[in-house]
């Protein structure tokens, strides 16, 4: 259990001090024992209010695991490129452990969601594969990730960007606790 602010709950030795002070100093007449009682119940009330004000936080360790692939489907993969992508896909999401979310995004010159499982369309190529801006693709793969579940990505590319700065958003994912693998996967050279 985590605290928000527990240095709140400091507050009940004084608060017991007090309502002690005021019992002592009270002039109603009123047997010991119902005192002692009344003292009892004000003591837990402000323990009550000082727990809630402290902020308790329960922690829950997830194995929930979610992967997403980032595809390069820019020219220079063509249609061989595609393809091994797609089957190296088949294979990591057969290996990862039932239960495990997945996603696919496709990189161009933009980065879209694709839909599973992943059948590359030749046509984005040609739409969207004049540039490679792998860095955006890991962009957008990083708000994909379900909250709670250790986040993975794999990219999958021949590593040739043409705009963005790959590095620096990998640097970012590995800051923000993303765990980044590369599977080189290239198309017939032009």
């Amino acid at each position: 259990m985590d605290w928000a602010a527990p240095h709140l709950l400091w507050l009940f030795l004084p608060g017991l001090a007090l309502l002690w002070w005021f019992q002592r100093r009270s002039t109603h007449p009123m047997p010991p024992a119902r005192q002692r009682a009344l003292l009892i119940i004000r003591s837990l009330g402000i323990l009550l209010v000082l727990l809630a004000l402290a902020g308790p936080a329960g922690e829950r360790l997830s194995t929930a695991e979610a992967v997403v692939f980032v595809v390069d489907h820019s020219a220079s993969q063509g249609r061989t490129g595609l393809a091994a992508a797609a089957e190296r896909i088949a294979q990591l999401s057969a290996s990862l452990p039932g239960g495990t979310a997945t996603r696919i995004v496709s990189v161009g010159e933009h980065a879209s969601v694709q839909p599973l499982p992943f059948v590359p369309d030749p046509r984005l190529a040609e739409q969207d594969g004049g540039q490679s801006d792998l860095a955006a693709g890991v962009a957008l793969a990083r708000g994909l990730f379900p909250a709670g579940a250790t986040p993975r990505m794999v990219l999958l590319s021949d590593g040739f960007e043409t705009r963005g700065d790959l590095e620096t958003a990998a640097r970012e994912a590995a800051v923000s606790g993303v765990r980044m693998d590369v599977v080189p996967v290239a198309g017939e050279l032009r």
